[in-house]
């Protein structure tokens, strides 16, 4: 079974949309509403939050937080389903490692044993579409079968729903993707885009101090799961002093190897209710072959496989259709994928590194 790799999203009003701007003077200073401020006693008493009591929810933007909520599994059940993710063989064994620890940790906590604590944040690095946001959602799962979190949910964000356009929106932002996440786990996918040192008024520094914060006031209550590209993060934990710190484990996604993207394929084929027959799998595997080793920068990976998928379910499509009425077809006939419609391969230089086309734009 392949990942999960595509994400959906709503669709929303524009960010100056969601902000009331003072028209005079073309940005609003939230810091100095008093109706919107969050610095009072209750403040820091999370357990009782209802969104829907917040001023600042108002300006939240559904676009850009996708909350995935727990099952209720076992804690064998979701290791089972790890254990079905296609390749991730030395990422599975590090969540086991994990999560195995924490369990301990929990256990010895409830009998008063004491000892270190192990920090629940994670560091994710990789290129796209190796399996980051699937695996963070198993992670909240695991952590809630345990007992380290109460309620398993991940809430799955990125720099648009944590940074707002305008003096004193940043912290606001922050503040209640935050609040949504208590009791589970916060994604932040290309969190190294909250650090730009190439710009002194970008508010992302802000999301970030409001986050390390946030974590430290609400120790046990939360897991936070940064992610991106593996230099970038470097950067990024360099950004602030207080990250490194709070970040005890890093997890490192590699590309799939061809054996795993073609799984990925088979797999999207078959769970779409279509056949392919030897030859157009031949034909499947000299395509991944062909494909840029080592992979490149931003490589997709997974979803690499998926716009493929697409690809060649049009061009079956149109090869249907010019053979006559579709109607007509029988239902075998509707679910074979023939070798034509698989690209062909590409050939590249070995030494030109460059990236393999696709055959779509």
């Amino acid at each position: 079974m392949q990942a999960a790799l595509a994400e959906d999203v709503d669709t929303v009003p524009e960010e100056d949309e969601l902000l009331d701007l003072n028209v005079d003077d073309g940005y609003h200073d939230y810091s100095n509403d008093e109706e919107l401020r969050d610095d009072s006693p209750e403040a820091g008493d999370w357990n009782h939050y209802n969104r829907e009591d917040d001023e600042a929810h108002d300006h939240r933007s559904n676009r850009y937080d996708v909350v995935h909520s727990s099952r209720g599994r076992t804690t064998e059940e979701i290791l089972a389903e790890l254990d079905q993710l296609t390749g991730l063989d030395a990422v599975k064994t590090e969540i086991r490692r994990i999560v195995f620890t924490q369990k301990v940790a929990v256990e010895r906590t409830r009998r008063g044993l004491g000892g270190e604590q192990f920090s629940p944040h994670l560091v994710f690095v990789g290129n796209p579409g190796t399996g980051k946001t699937t695996i963070a959602r198993l992670l909240g799962e695991l952590y809630q079968s345990i007992g380290l979190l109460e309620k398993g949910h991940v809430v799955e964000t990125e720099r648009s729903g944590l940074v707002g356009a305008f003096i004193g929106a940043t912290a606001m932002k922050t503040r209640r993707v935050c609040r949504e996440a208590l009791g589970g786990v916060l994604f932040i996918d290309e969190a190294y885009t909250l650090v730009n040192k190439d710009n002194e008024k970008d508010f992302g520094p802000e999301a970030v101090a409001t986050l390390l914060t946030f974590m430290e006031n609400n120790r046990g209550q939360v897991a936070v799961v940064v992610a991106g590209y593996p230099a970038e993060m470097t950067r990024f934990l360099d950004g602030n002093p207080g990250l490194r710190s709070r970040f005890d484990v890093t997890v490192d996604f590699p590309d799939y190897d061809g054996a795993d993207l073609e799984q990925i394929f088979l797999g999207l084929v078959s769970s779409n209710g279509y056949t392919m027959c030897a030859e157009a799998q031949d034909r499947l595997a000299a395509y991944v072959a062909g494909l840029p080793m080592p992979r490149p920068h931003g490589f997709a990976n997974g979803r690499e496989m998926r716009k493929l998928f697409f690809e060649v379910v049009r061009r079956q499509a149109e090869l249907l259709v010019a053979r006559g009425e579709v109607a007509d077809l029988t239902d075998a006939e509707l679910m074979a994928i023939p070798v034509e419609a698989i690209p062909a391969p590409v050939v590249r230089e070995a030494s030109s590194g460059a990236r393999a086309n696709l055959g779509y734009a």
